[in-house]
């Protein structure tokens, strides 16, 4: 009789270890798997189920979400026309206006505020900061330089080139005509070099 309990227990203790290999064994191949598909970048497959919907008529369902539409995007490369003589650090609210650059030489755009505008400006900077100022094309910033719609100083990346984008909805502006333009500026006082 102690003979056969013995038997027993080391047969029940001899099936545990089968079980317990045998989960190892499992869990071992399922993390297998999962590594493999993780490195081969298919992790993302795992779970999926494929159905067959061909021959089944599509239902159509009424959506109450309004789509979001990108506005259209208008790309400016701003060229270094180098520093333009007395403009470095002048003021240009007190400055000779002939030193500066007429507004028609600058980048134009006309702005429709039902679809919106993206305008993306990219070209190199020299200062702490570069500021990307829109003017109405009615306005001539020499002569009212606070007149400007938009405003903004940007930190110069350490590689002196930048690449912004500047949604019009986000100021905004009214429908029409405007030029855009890329100045340098310092930590203090205001923007120079406008091109």
């Amino acid at each position: 009789m102690e003979k056969e309990t013995t038997q027993q227990n080391t047969e029940a203790h001899g099936e545990k270890h089968y079980g317990i290999i045998i989960a190892v064994i499992i869990t071992a191949a399922i993390l297998s798997v999962a590594i493999w598909y993780g490195a081969t970048g298919k992790i993302s497959d795992l779970g999926k189920v494929t159905v067959d919907v061909s021959g089944v008529a599509p239902t159509l369902r009424e959506s109450t979400e309004t789509p979001v539409v990108k506005p259209p995007t208008e790309q400016f490369i701003v060229a270094d026309l180098g520093k333009i003589e007395g403009s470095q650090k002048e003021n240009i609210a007190t400055a000779d206006t002939n030193i500066f650059t007429a507004p028609v030489n600058f980048k134009s755009f006309s702005y429709d505020a039902k679809v919106g505008k993206v305008v993306s400006l990219s070209g190199n900077c020299s200062d702490k900061y570069y500021a990307v100022l829109i003017f109405d094309s009615s306005v001539d910033y020499r002569k009212d330089p606070s007149a400007a719609r938009s405003n903004r100083a940007f930190e110069c990346p350490a590689a002196k080139l930048f690449n912004t984008e500047v949604n019009l909805r986000d100021i905004n502006l009214s429908s029409g005509s405007y030029y855009v333009f890329v100045a340098d500026q310092g930590s203090t006082g205001s923007w120079y070099n406008p091109r």
